[in-house]
Formats: structure tokens, sequence, C-alpha cells
């Protein structure tokens, strides 16, 4: 409720000019550490290539657009490219060679994790299972019916605690490099069930955003098309009378709620921008990195010198 005296303020863009940065610590023979140093202005860029969030239809895609981004990749930018997969691993350092980046990414992966699955594929799958013999008894049919309920929930939970981990991972490992690192997270989406995992998730947004990574999410779904098509057979048997929707019935609106939510909360808790629903992938990784590049730095020394671990108000 009183105001705070300004006491730093720095902004930053791509034609900010590199001034003198610290000079390295003076460490005796044998020793080392892993503390860095930066002169060059402007933000760092990490590219997230999410494997485990994403389906095999969409992963082929999301590479190609990935690489093409690359091939355009203005001189000068230095980008680290990370993969999620069974596990968070670094492909290639902080580099500005082009070369260097395509390499690496030509290197990924589309082959979807074994534990993904989303709300059509669990339709598919139900719709192939009222075509069987298992329709003809109901109990065992809802039996199975509620087993792969479950299973796929299962599966839901194990891929959003994974991602969770590797985030914050993620943060901790770009802790030590200093200024701002823009994270570039090319993905299918997760989605993220508000209620029970949004202290998680926010748990985790603080890191990203106190080591001063901002999140831009990048939805790989493109222009998200819901509805049955050919791989989902007759599963409108969600809703044998038809008073909901198809979309509705099977889950699927409610999951791309769910995924949207989830990207445009990563971003605006850690100061980046979500890009959905656009099947420009590539020009919508530049824009991220372009708005990225333009930031700034605010410090303040608070009046009320009451350290008593409580948050304040600004």
């Amino acid at each position: 409720g009183k105001p705070q005296a300004i006491v730093g303020f720095d902004e930053q863009g791509p034609d900010t000019k590199a001034r003198a940065g610290p000079a390295p610590p003076s460490l005796p023979k044998n020793v080392y550490t892993n503390y860095a140093t930066r002169t060059e202005p402007g933000a760092l860029t990490v590219l997230l290539f999410d494997g485990l969030n994403t389906s095999r239809l969409q992963l082929p895609y999301a590479k190609s657009e990935m690489l093409n981004f690359l091939k355009k990749l203005p001189p000068g930018k230095r980008v680290a490219v990370y993969t999620l997969g069974s596990q968070l691993r670094m492909v290639q350092g902080f580099t500005e060679n082009s070369d260097e980046l395509i390499a690496a990414a030509q290197q990924l992966s589309t082959r979807p994790h074994p534990s993904y699955t989303n709300s059509k594929e669990l339709s598919a799958t139900i719709g192939e299972l009222s075509e069987s013999g298992l329709s003809k008894s109901p109990r065992s049919y809802r039996s199975m019916v509620q087993f792969l309920g479950e299973e796929y929930q299962g599966r839901l939970e194990s891929r959003s605690q994974d991602t969770l981990d590797a985030l914050t991972q993620l943060a901790r490992a770009l802790a030590v490099v200093p200024g701002r690192k823009n994270l570039i997270w090319i993905s299918g989406g997760l989605p993220f069930d508000v209620f029970s995992n949004a202290p998680q998730l926010q748990k985790v947004t603080a890191l990203l955003a106190a080591t001063r990574i901002a999140v831009y999410p990048v939805d790989v779904r493109g222009v998200v098309m819901m509805g049955a098509d050919g791989a989902t057979r007759d599963s409108e048997i969600y809703a044998p009378v038809q008073t909901q929707s198809y979309e509705t019935s099977s889950g699927q609106y409610a999951e791309n709620v769910r995924i949207v939510e989830t990207m445009e909360d990563t971003a605006k808790l850690t100061g980046g921008r979500a890009f959905i629903n656009r099947n420009d992938l590539a020009s919508a990784i530049a824009d991220g990195m372009q708005t990225g590049a333009h930031y700034y730095s605010l410090a303040y020394r608070p009046a009320n010198v009451n350290w008593d671990g409580t948050f304040r108000k600004i």
C-alpha cells in the first residue's frame, strides 16, 4: 500500500549492445565451477521437443516444423535443444551454430511414448469393444469399459508427474545460466486436472519464473478437429441417447479445454505466451523467440524490512 523506490531498471532487446560482465571467479588449481558469465545481450532460447505428451500422428509434423524453424534461424541466436520422453535429455547445448542444431534435431525420435493416450484413442478402443462378443454380456462389458477408463487415467497421472518433474529438472539445470531464458515447449499438450494438479503446477511455474525462464507453449495439434472419424468406429456408444454431442460425450471437448488451460496458465505464470490453434508451427516457434527477445528487469528494495516469510502484494 506504499510507493516503493525503484533501484534498478534494465531493458533488453535484439539490438541491445553488449556490456562488460562480471569477471570469472579466480579458482585454485584443479578446482572447477558451474558458475557461468555472459556478456552478450538478449535472451537465450530453449527448444523442448515433447515426445511424452504428443501423439504419433503429430510428432513427425512437429519435428518437420522445428527443422524448418532452425533452417531459417537468424545468425547470432543462441539456442539449446532438449527432448522429453522417458526422461528429460539435453540433445544440444547452447550454440549459435545452425548446422549443429539441425543435426541434433534430425536425431529426434518421432515414436510416441508408450504411456501416451488421449480421449479419442480411448473412445476408439471402446468402439471396437462394443463390436466384439463381449458387448452381449452387459456386466462384463461395463467392467471392461471401467478398466479402460482407469488405465487411461493412470497413464495421464503418470505423464503429468513425469512432465512436472522434467520441468523442475530443466529449471534447476538452467538456474546457473545468467539472464532470461525462453522455453519454447513444443507439445501436444497435457490435460491437467485443474483441481488436483493446480498446486503442483503453480509450484513448478514459480520455480521457472524464479530462474528467469519464460515458457512459450506451442500446441502441435494445430487447428484441433474433434469428433468421430474412421479410427473411432462406432464409439458413439458413449451416448446411446444422443443428448450430447459426440465431442462432449467422448471427453474430447473437456480434454481440449484442459490442454489449452494448462498451456495458457503455464505461459501466464512465467511471463510467456501460448501459441494455440494454428498450423504454422515454425512461425509460432519464431514468434515465441522474437517475442521473448524483448523484456526488462525491474528491482526494488522493500521499505518494510520485517522479514517474516509472508508474501507481499505489489
